[in-house]
């Protein structure tokens, strides 16, 4: 650290991941990141906000909001922690359940 600026060795590891999780490097710049299979808004919260919604209204493309950046753009819950997942319940088993308390 040349600035006496403490990187956790974790943050760089997931920027090495993320540049060469295709085989062949990326660069994280605009050029890189926009190259990559991620949906418009994902590019669009990255660089170059006006082009990249442009160019999706353009080719009419969609995306599915799977990601934190998206999430956070429409002012939805991101899919982590504890919203990762839905809980299903078969209501026709809770009425066949007994109760087990008892008043």
């Amino acid at each position: 650290s040349f600035d006496g600026a403490y990187v956790n060795y974790r943050h760089l590891a997931v920027l090495c991941d993320t540049m060469s999780n295709r085989g062949h490097l990326m660069a994280i710049s605009r050029h890189g990141v926009n190259k990559a299979d991620h949906g418009p808004l994902m590019k669009c919260s990255f660089e170059e906000t006006v082009e990249m919604l442009m160019e999706a209204a353009m080719f009419g493309q969609v995306d599915h909001c799977r990601g934190v950046s998206e999430n956070l753009i429409l002012g939805q819950l991101p899919n982590i922690g504890t919203n990762e997942f839905d809980i299903l319940v078969d209501t026709n088993c809770l009425q066949e359940a007994k109760p087990t308390y008892e008043k």
